[in-house]
This record gives structure tokens, sequence and C-alpha cells, in this order.
């Protein structure tokens, strides 16, 4: 697939994905995602959203005929503590 016709396939999954009350709250926003060339970083303080991000994600990306790596996910959670990367 060519890469603009791949982030123009995200481009539309994002739009259409309704995460308006999820992620960490900046001036006012929610923010829940960022980009990076073909790196997507999803950001939230609960788990549990991000465990509905990804799966509300997989299940738009697989109506555009993607399919999430999941051997090249990576979960990173932290505590007040520590900081664990979880695969």
């Amino acid at each position: 697939m060519s890469p603009k016709l791949f982030i123009a396939c995200l481009e539309k999954i994002f739009r259409t994905i309704d995460w308006t009350k999820k992620g960490i709250n900046v001036n006012g926003e929610k923010l829940n995602h960022l980009w990076f060339a073909d790196y997507i970083i999803i950001i939230s303080y609960a788990v549990n959203d991000i465990e509905v991000i990804l799966q509300e994600l997989d299940s738009a990306n697989r109506k555009c005929g993607l399919k999430m790596n999941m051997r090249k996910t990576k979960i990173m959670a932290r505590t007040t503590r520590t900081t664990k990367t979880v695969y």
C-alpha cells in the first residue's frame, strides 16, 4: 500500500471515531492520540479508556482493510512509583 493511501485511510478512521471524552485534559481540550510518522501514541489516565480506544481503532481499521500488528504494539503504564512497559 502506498504511504499516501495509508495515511488517507488512517485520517478517515480517526475522523470517524469519537474519543472526545477520553484522554488527558490539556487547556480544556481532550488529548487522546498523537501521530509521529508511522507511530500512533494513545494517551489516557485510565487504562480502561486505552483498551476501549484500541478496540474501536482495531474495528475501524478492519473496516478499511487494515490490521493492527499486535507484535509491534506496546503499552506503557505509569504508576506513582514506576513505569512499566507491557508487550
